[in-house]
Order: C-alpha cells, then sequence, then structure tokens
C-alpha cells in the first residue's frame, strides 16, 4: 500500500474518531515510512484537527497513537513532534497526554 493511501486512511479515521480504523493504519503508516517520518506526519494531522472545542478528543486521538507505538513519543525528546504539538496548541488536554 503507498503512503498516500495509508495518510487518506489515517485522515478519514481522524474525521471519523475511528480509534481501531487508527490502531490499524499506524501500523501500516510504520511499514511504509520511517518511525521519525511517521511522527512528523501524525502530528501534523492532529494540528489540523485540533481546536479548542475539541482538544479532549484531539488528546484521545494521540493517546491512541502513543499508546500503540510509544517510541514515537520518545524519538529527538526536547524536540518531539507529539511535544512540540502540545506546547504550540497550549492544551493541556494534550500537553496532560504526552506527558
Amino acid at each position: 500500500m503507498k503512503k498516500e493511501q495509508v495518510l487518506h486512511e489515517i485522515e478519514d479515521c481522524l474525521i471519523r474518531y475511528d480509534f481501531r480504523g487508527l490502531e490499524l493504519n499506524i501500523d501500516k503508516l510504520i511499514d511504509v515510512s520511517s518511525e521519525i517520518d511517521a511522527c512528523v506526519v501524525l502530528s501534523q494531522l492532529l494540528l489540523k484537527k485540533y481546536t479548542t472545542y475539541s482538544a479532549d478528543a484531539t488528546a484521545k486521538l494521540m493517546e491512541t497513537i502513543i499508546r500503540k507505538k510509544p517510541n514515537l513519543a520518545l524519538l529527538e525528546f526536547p524536540s518531539n513532534y507529539f511535544f512540540r504539538l502540545s506546547i504550540i496548541c497550549g492544551s493541556m488536554d494534550l500537553y496532560e497526554c504526552y506527558i
């Protein structure tokens, strides 16, 4: 499966808040790209999804990603993309999820 197809499926899961589908597609994304690339892409998708209204749901999506692949939250820690996401958005929900 191509990376673009996997990203499209992940975006669809984010729109529908399909946590089970997200878990399955994370593995597919890791298979077709590197872990750091997957971390960058997933954090960008979560940033596009984030609003102050949906902060708790976005945190749940991030929690699903981190529980599935904990290593993604530890890559290049001081400049980790999930950590940056929580700081940039200024969301306590995202920050607490990351921590």
